[in-house]
């Protein structure tokens, strides 16, 4: 998760570190935003905007936004619904061994 204030940064490393369970929860989160990110950028180079990317998708523009903007991590069916409208489906791959 890109964050933009390096004392954030810190402090995350220090919890992280400190805490397995909130280490867990942080990559959680982590790799949900990261495909968040990921469909806003798609979004934005496909030239659509929220509006018209939620009218394909049957969603309501104000999810797009809440999405985008990290305020709401969406459900599993509308980010399906947003990778299909934009030409992308979502796939699993076994993580590689730690």
């Amino acid at each position: 998760m890109p964050f933009k204030n390096e004392k954030v940064r810190d402090w995350v490393q220090v919890e992280k570190s400190k805490d397995p369970a909130f280490d867990e929860a942080y990559n959680e989160v982590k790799m949900a935003y990261n495909l968040v990110w990921q469909l806003a950028r798609i979004r934005k180079e496909s030239g659509l905007s929220q509006a018209e990317l939620a009218q394909k998708a049957d969603i309501q523009q104000q999810a797009v936004s809440r999405m985008e903007t990290g305020k709401h991590i969406p459900s599993l069916k509308n980010v399906c619904r947003i990778a299909d409208q934009l030409g992308y489906r979502i796939v699993l791959e076994r993580k590689q061994a730690q």
